[in-house]
């Protein structure tokens, strides 16, 4: 290849030079790349994740550091065999001096990379980087299928590079966790099929008619969601549904404040949501075994939430199921009367749902949907918890939420948002006349600060 510099600094470059074109999701998915740490890619089926962005990765890495180390993986050898590594011999005939066999090759300064597949652990020993010449790059193609037992092995490594690119899948393993529980350690992309022009509407709209809309394998293959298909059960809230809540800004500030405290049972958290407008903000999350210092720590948030968003009596709401009952009454007596939501009470339309919990999920659900919140903060553990809860038919065909008892993790801060997105204030609120429809409310519209009790000073 040309020693053109200008090109060799980035995977962008090299494309160009090969005559490949790029999307502007995958360039968006080799800048993060190129920083050292770790990224993960959820792509539709045929995106081009492996002959664009893997491919290009690895040429970029070996003309940036000619004495690096790639390792390349795959659940499948078939993926390693037929994909992974072609991409990269289909241009092996433009890099002189390097040696190209069928799963390895060979830089002129002794760069290597080798690609395999193994369930293995023991496989991965040995390979390591050594300084800042001798990086180590590692790929984890179709990382949905490779268990967290290599995954560990993998981390044991420590590579100063590391993408795990995939199509989504089941609700599980670390590649799942990269993209809620663990999102903290990852740079994540999401993309549909509807990011990928190449990809023929035809076809698509062929698959969906043979399957419907909301097939498990539609939602995974097209449209990169995590799906779980076990008992007939499908995701309330699905990952994409709430990364496209996080991505939009409907920010409308004025209007009512409400906030929803879920107590603590055990080794739970305490949690409190409020939500002002449209603005949903988790306050605070805490662990505390002692009810008493728990209500204390409530009341002096309620008070700070009186001053900045201007929260009424009657506008605070809270889980009085079991615990929550008792911490109810002495929040109230503390000065804030409490709302008591009884999860497990009958729903308001018993014709379509099992108790009142599914119905304020489902009400929740129909929010986002409607691009009617705007979330403050991504939160890993919130976005586990709230895109894990699963639904089901009963008997009489109303929509019931997954017990409890069946979930990984106490959904506390889940319940929380959820409490505070739906409910309503109990007592006229004395600015709700001032309130605006949805559609007129933008950043713009905004109100100052003075104008309206309870708006956000210098926001």
């Amino acid at each position: 290849m040309k020693d053109n510099r200008h090109y060799r600094a980035t995977p962008m470059g090299i494309a160009k030079m090969l005559g490949v074109s790029l999307y502007p999701w995958q360039e968006k998915v080799l800048v993060d790349c190129m920083i050292p740490g770790s990224t993960a890619l959820c792509a539709s089926n045929e995106s081009g994740k492996t002959t664009r962005v893997a491919a290009m990765l690895v040429l970029w890495f070996f003309l940036a550091f000619p004495k690096g180390k790639c390792v390349m993986t795959s659940g499948s050898w078939m993926q390693v065999e037929s994909q992974l590594f072609p991409a990269i011999l289909a241009h092996a005939d433009k890099f002189e001096g390097w040696k190209f066999n069928q799963t390895d090759f060979t830089t002129r300064k002794g760069g290597t990379c080798v690609a395999f597949s193994t369930n293995k652990p023991g496989r991965f020993e040995g390979h390591h980087g050594d300084g800042p010449e001798k990086p180590l790059l590692m790929i984890l193609d179709e990382a949905k299928t490779i268990p967290d037992g290599i995954m560990e092995a993998v981390e044991r490594c420590k590579p100063q590079y590391l993408l795990a690119m995939s199509s989504s899948g089941l609700q599980d393993g670390f590649f799942y966790r990269a993209f809620t529980k663990d999102a903290a350690f990852w740079r994540r992309h999401t993309v549909t099929y509807k990011d990928c022009p190449h990809i023929n509407q035809a076809e698509v709209d062929k698959t969906i008619a043979k399957y419907g809309i909301n097939h498990p394998l539609i939602r995974s293959m097209l449209f990169s969601e995590f799906t779980d298909e076990a008992n007939g059960t499908q995701t309330m809230i699905p990952l994409s549904l709430w990364n496209e809540a996080l991505r939009s800004k409907p920010l409308k500030r004025y209007g009512e404040s409400v906030a929803f405290m879920d107590f603590a049972a055990g080794g739970d958290e305490n949690v409190l949501f409020s939500r002002h407008g449209n603005q949903m903000r988790m306050v605070d999350a805490w662990r505390e075994k002692n009810t008493s210092s728990a209500v204390g720590r409530f009341i002096i948030l309620l008070n700070r939430l009186k001053r900045e968003i201007g929260l009424e009596k009657g506008c605070v709401f809270g889980d009085g199921s079991g615990l929550g009952k008792p911490m109810c009454d002495s929040i109230g007596e503390g000065g804030w009367e409490v709302n008591p939501v009884n999860n497990g009470a009958p729903a308001n339309d018993p014709e379509h749902f099992f108790n009142r919990s599914a119905e304020m999920w489902f009400e929740c659900k129909k929010l986002l949907e409607d691009g009617k919140l705007f979330i403050d903060q991504d939160d890993p553990i919130l976005t586990s918890q709230i895109t894990s809860r699963h639904f089901s038919l009963d008997l009489k065909g109303r929509i019931k939420l997954e017990e409890k008892s069946c979930l990984r993790e106490s959904p506390d801060r889940a319940d929380a948002f959820i409490g505070a997105a739906v409910s309503t204030p109990i007592r006229p609120i004395s600015y709700l006349k001032n309130e605006m429809p949805w559609e007129e409310a933008s950043l713009e519209d905004d109100v100052p600060a003075g104008q309206i009790p309870g708006a956000y000073a210098g926001m």
